[in-house]
């Protein structure tokens, strides 16, 4: 996950496979991580340069250990405090972390790599952003979909979804649909939930009450 990872990943596909805006996904960092922040599948912890100002502590949940080590030496570079769950599905039941614990979460660019049919089989990683999360805590992301209202893949991102649904423990997201992301915040219990649109990238912000 070094600088060829980066070139093709966050410089090329994104904008020109996915077309969503870096920008915007470094400015969600900066608006909605709260003071203990939970990242759902950080990457190469990219993004993770961008927690606000009032963040001090980012935890790390991911199947992955090299995403968990790429991730946590990110955070701690930036000052603040790391702290990296041991590998795990995080489709599965998050046991390691307690009810109303945090204050904000982020799923930025993985949900498209959980195994399921549609968005609604892999509402468990909603239904327990929900129970991880403190009143008024934000949970925010992002994730390519292969259709809906809205969703309009280009050449580019065809041919590459096409590829990487055909490769194990890549993406899984032949069934995830616009109107289905909308569908599971709102029935893990979120409020304020807006959903957009960004080329064939559904982005989201949603709240619990």
């Amino acid at each position: 996950m070094g600088p060829v990872y980066r070139l093709w990943v966050h410089w090329i596909s994104h904008p020109l496979a996915w077309r969503v805006s870096n920008r915007w996904l470094r400015k969600s960092y900066r608006c909605w991580t709260g003071p203990e922040h939970l990242c759902i599948g950080p990457g190469n912890g990219h993004f993770l340069r961008h927690t606000s100002a009032r963040t001090h502590t980012v935890q790390l949940l991911d199947l992955n250990p090299q995403c968990l080590d790429m991730g946590a030496r990110t955070v701690r570079a930036t000052g603040k405090r790391a702290f990296a769950h041991p590998p795990q599905d995080v489709a599965s039941p998050w046991h390691t972390l307690q009810d109303e614990s945090v204050d904000s979460v982020d799923a930025t660019m993985v949900l498209h790599c959980v195994r399921g049919a549609s968005m609604h089989n892999k509402a468990a990683v909603f239904r327990e952003a929900h129970r991880v999360l403190k009143p008024n805590g934000h949970f925010f992301g992002a994730t390519v979909l292969s259709g809906g209202p809205g969703v309009a893949p280009n050449l580019f991102a065809r041919l590459l979804m096409r590829v990487y649904n055909q490769r194990t423990n890549t993406f899984a997201n032949t069934g995830d649909r616009s109107e289905d992301l909308r569908a599971v915040l709102e029935e893990a219990g979120f409020s304020h939930v807006w959903v957009g649109v960004q080329g064939t990238t559904g982005v989201w912000t949603a709240v619990k009450r």
